[in-house]
């Protein structure tokens, strides 16, 4: 990960708050470099703002997981599988619940 691709994705996020693919970017990140408070913040707010953006949820609940937060990383899973079904994307579902299935 190059500190470029960060500022740019940091710069976007200021310009457009709102914009889910630069949040989603970004707290991508900020995951991979184990930032993990900051892409925690990043990943909630973007499912705030866009609830049914269904990978959100879904790469939330693995960052719970890496964080040693199982409990977090249960609850939004199962809140992803929810909120994937209703979208009608039943592979994101299925993931999820493979995810899930591997913290029990």
């Amino acid at each position: 990960m190059s500190e470029k691709r960060l500022n740019f994705l940091k710069r976007a996020v200021e310009s457009d708050p709102n914009a889910e693919m630069s949040r989603y970017g970004l707290a991508m990140e900020l995951m991979s470099i184990e930032e993990f408070k900051e892409s925690e913040m990043h990943f909630k707010k973007l499912i705030e703002i866009h609830p049914k953006y269904v990978p959100g949820h879904f790469m939330l609940g693995k960052l719970y997981s890496k964080m040693g937060e199982p409990e977090q990383a249960r609850a939004t899973l199962e809140h992803g599988i929810e909120v994937a079904e209703e979208v009608g994307n039943m592979h994101a579902a299925g993931e999820m619940q493979e995810e899930l299935d591997m913290l029990e």
